[in-house]
């Protein structure tokens, strides 16, 4: 009788981090789809801390960047049975929530169904792995309950929310205290406890899960705390929660009003205006949610 060895997968996904953090949702979605499967993830070597720990990948292959290192992908798609490549590399691509059949998809489902592997359902989150090392390294800081995490800063300036100062002030008046997070080049805020580029992603992700909550972006650092289990309030102008940011019944979505002529389609970054829609959001909306945190 001969062994029938199980399927192996190729995942290339290389970036960026909240495509990354998704990575867990496509390895439940091959399991579903394919009988005891060695998965190989293929990711950008900054990304890596996201994979390391999930009980059902096999081996995790990092380099600086893959999109410039094509030849090496296709050298190793020879090894496997089924090559999964969901990685945004041309326009449709990138403009996928703006095309009449695509733009009520969240990013999420968009990569799924390029891999043909099946649908998201309502029970389906976003997962991540923390190690031992990465509780330590949280608990060490010695930081004082209450506290929120904020992140203030994506790589899209529309989508920049302006009065994270103002929050931090009304949120110490409370008595609570503020941890930043993200990367140095973020807007340093008054007051806040600085951990900007301090932090691994699993690290933030456990120090996410102790605070009273996180408010955050539609950016990567969300995903990574909707992913740790805490209470992330993510606040969206540019884009809406059908096609963007994280997803969960522990994710809050507070949605600004937008102008008449983009309620059809969200600029996703390229807003041709001067006030941004998500400085329609008050601080004392935001408030409001983190109250009942």
């Amino acid at each position: 009788m001969h062994t029938i060895r199980p399927c192996k997968v190729m995942l290339v996904l290389s970036k960026t981090l909240g495509d990354v953090v998704l990575i867990h949702n496509l390895i439940d979605g091959i399991h579903k789809e394919y009988k005891d499967p060695e998965i190989d993830i293929f990711v950008d070597e900054k990304y890596k801390d996201i994979i390391v720990g999930n009980p059902k990948m096999s081996v995790v292959y990092c380099m600086k960047s893959w999109l410039n290192n094509w030849a090496k992908i296709l050298e190793r798609t020879f090894e496997y049975d089924v090559v999964l490549i969901p990685q945004q590399l041309h326009m449709e691509d990138n403009v996928w929530h703006q095309l009449d059949h695509l733009r009520h998809q969240h990013l999420v489902d968009f990569y799924l169904d390029r891999c043909r592997l099946p649908k998201r359902t309502k029970e389906d989150k976003l997962k991540i792995f923390p190690l031992e090392d990465d509780v330590d390294a949280v608990k060490a800081l010695e930081i004082k309950s209450p506290y929120i995490v904020i992140h203030t800063t994506s790589l899209v300036p529309s989508k920049d929310w302006s009065y994270f100062n103002e929050l931090t002030l009304s949120m110490i008046h409370e008595g609570v205290d503020v941890v930043q997070v993200g990367a140095d080049t973020d807007t340093l805020i008054d007051k806040a406890m600085d951990l900007r580029s301090k932090l691994s992603f699993k690290q933030i992700a456990v120090l996410c899960s102790k605070a009273k909550c996180f408010v955050g972006l539609d950016s990567g650092l969300s995903y990574v705390s909707a992913a740790s289990g805490a209470k992330t309030i993510v606040l969206q102008g540019a884009t809406v929660p059908e096609t963007s940011g994280p997803f969960g019944e522990n994710v809050i979505n507070i949605v600004s009003e937008t102008r008449e002529e983009c309620k059809d389609k969200r600029c996703h970054g390229n807003c041709k205006f001067n006030d941004k829609c998500i400085n329609r959001i008050s601080i004392i909306d935001v408030l409001a949610e983190v109250k009942k945190c």
